[in-house]
């Protein structure tokens, strides 16, 4: 939920805009964060919220991926498939 907040507070020239994705595949889980704001300045994404999502993500047995594009920024967040 946070990842959702803090994408859609992000200013954008064109108008704000957040996409979320979840996909269950093969054992995996796979949740992608976008939106086209200013992206991701190299010192904010080693910020606390960064590093509790990744911690967590690690913790779960999974990964956590950002990427700046040409606007905005993309998290991509790949956990393994929970047992029911």
């Amino acid at each position: 939920m946070s990842l959702l907040r803090t994408a859609s507070s992000m200013p954008s020239q064109t108008g704000g805009r957040v996409t979320s994705i979840e996909l269950r595949t093969n054992g995996e889980v796979v949740l992608t964060v976008s939106d086209n704001g200013i992206g991701v300045p190299k010192q904010r994404s080693e910020g606390v919220g960064s590093r509790v999502l990744s911690l967590l993500s690690q913790q779960l047995g999974g990964t956590m991926d950002y990427d700046n594009l040409d606007q905005g920024c993309r998290v991509t967040l790949r956990m393994p498939k929970p047992s029911l």
